[in-house]
């Protein structure tokens, strides 16, 4: 039986915090443990939070985070039970509050080595892992094609900027078409959801860009007004902060 993971990572907040995206990181170097296969799970504490959402990269997820505090230490844990379904996992995060009754909301980005979270025992390229909000059972799906989509500030992907039937973003339902397929995506729609201080926030004109992208998988999914319309138009919607954003 493949052993059971707890990974911890701790961030510690000696003020309130406002609730945006840029709030600044306090994030203190993380402290992994690995647990034999006999661990009781229901013993580990777990406090309500929400998962805002997730940046994948090859080695490192960023995973923006939310909950009520502000003057303790708080402790996020990732367990992985060692099963697989297809080419399916899930990776549960915990959530431990130390008994902070302060009210702040308070949003910050951990980050989770995913190779070191799932034992080193999953093909990643080949699997879709479902980051579940151990809480709320809440779960955000990480297609493993999507996650290689290019990130960085420099434009380099092409896009058409067009409107969709329905949908949420900074500009609305104005939503980004990538030009061309990408490996197993026929269509690949991104969902602008933030934009950096390079990028303007009045809406753009419909037509041809070029853009660069941070990915956001599961943008404020907990939060979402309408779930009908993350399912429009036809292909596979990735929400996206806009970081460059030229008009061909």
């Amino acid at each position: 039986m493949k052993p059971i993971l707890l990974l911890l990572l701790s961030v510690m907040f000696w003020s309130c915090l406002e609730s945006n995206l840029d709030t600044t990181d306090k994030i203190t170097d993380n402290d992994i443990n690995y647990l034999g296969p006999d661990h009781d799970i229901g013993d580990s504490p777990n406090d309500p939070y929400r998962i805002v959402g997730i940046t994948p990269s090859k080695n490192t997820w960023k995973v923006i985070v939310e909950y009520t505090g502000g003057c303790n230490e708080h402790h996020f844990y990732t367990w992985w039970n060692g099963n697989t379904t297809g080419n399916n996992v899930a990776l549960f995060l915990f959530h431990n509050s130390n008994g902070d009754s302060c009210e702040a909301i308070v949003r910050d980005t951990i980050n989770v080595d995913i190779h070191a979270a799932l034992v080193n025992s999953v093909a990643l390229e080949e699997t879709t892992v479902a980051v579940v909000n151990a809480k709320s059972l809440k779960s955000i799906r990480i297609d493993p094609y999507l996650a290689l989509l290019p990130q960085g500030s420099e434009c380099s992907q092409i896009v058409s900027l067009l409107g969709t039937s329905c949908g949420e973003g900074i500009w609305d339902n104005q939503w980004m078409l990538l030009a061309d397929t990408f490996l197993t995506h026929e269509k690949v729609w991104f969902q602008p959801v933030k934009n950096s201080t390079n990028v303007e926030i009045r809406k753009p004109e419909s037509g041809n860009y070029s853009i660069a992208i941070t990915l956001l998988f599961g943008f404020q999914y907990d939060s979402s007004s309408d779930a009908t319309c993350q399912s429009l138009p036809e292909g596979a919607i990735v929400p996206v902060a806009i970081d460059c954003l030229d008009k061909l």
